[in-house]
């Protein structure tokens, strides 16, 4: 059986979308929801930030036709914890894969069936692929100049393997071909939401002071140095074509530019 693990806190923006992409490809979708933020990183975020979206209310009116969707609702202080129980939960229901894929991810067009196929048939039991990102930033037509950027996306199931760091969990890395990456646009938001974001993620305790003020509301396409703990590691953003991102992408309302 093949799984997928996504955490939802506060994901209205592109929830539904992810769900959407992935249900013709996988048998089990967990879906870790809180209503609240982690507290790992920020002790004060759960006193700063009190509001609640319609992440919920679009779980639970997702059109499960095929029960595929299993919906964990809890409190979590950090995002290993949260990682790791979606994982033993994928395990117990016979799952052998588990998918890595963040509500905010979208794989290209048909690309999630020939990853799972060569993932069966390459990665062993206890290994972690990795595979590159496409990073877009404030818009859906500005994507970080950042080709070396790669995130683990999917565990071969094993009793000895844990989330270690954030998303990284143990096991051996294989690093997959090129060809294979996905789009994240976690950093395709409006003001407020990107406000919350990077004071109660799991890098909040990495983002300086000025990073909201001078590379995000000041952005224009010649900002440089965006990343937030490394600066020089997002050196600038490039223009794409946004009709080269997934189709259901296309149907968003931020398409073509963004939420600004």
């Amino acid at each position: 059986m093949i799984g997928v693990q996504i955490l939802a806190y506060k994901q209205e923006e592109y929830l539904s979308y992810c769900i959407r992409a992935l249900y013709p490809y996988v048998d089990l979708i967990q879906v870790m929801f809180s209503t609240v933020p982690f507290t790992a990183y920020n002790p004060t975020s759960r006193h700063e930030f009190s509001s609640i979206d319609r992440t919920e209310e679009i779980l639970r009116s997702f059109p499960d036709t095929k029960s595929k969707l299993d919906i964990a609702k809890g409190v979590w202080n950090d995002e290993e914890s949260m990682r790791q129980e979606a994982l033993d939960r994928l395990s117990k229901r016979g799952c052998h894969l588990c998918l890595i894929i963040d509500a905010d991810e979208f794989w290209p067009d048909d690309m999630l069936h020939t990853l799972i196929t060569y993932i069966d048939s390459h990665i062993s039991v206890g290994q972690v692929a990795w595979a590159s990102q496409r990073h877009l930033f404030k818009r859906f037509d500005r994507m970080v100049d950042c080709p070396s950027a790669k995130l683990p996306v999917a565990i071969h199931c094993h009793r000895d393997i844990h989330f270690i760091d954030r998303r990284v969990p143990s096991g051996e890395r294989i690093l997959l071909p090129s060809l294979f990456f996905f789009w994240h646009l976690g950093y395709v938001l409006g003001n407020q939401r990107m406000l919350e974001k990077i004071r109660t993620f799991s890098h909040a305790a990495k983002v300086p002071e000025s990073w909201y003020e001078e590379k995000w509301l000041a952005f224009t396409p010649e900002t440089t140095n965006l990343c937030r703990s490394h600066p020089a590691r997002w050196p600038r953003t490039v223009q794409i074509d946004p009709w080269e991102l997934p189709q259901i992408l296309l149907m968003h309302p931020f398409f073509p530019n963004g939420a600004c």
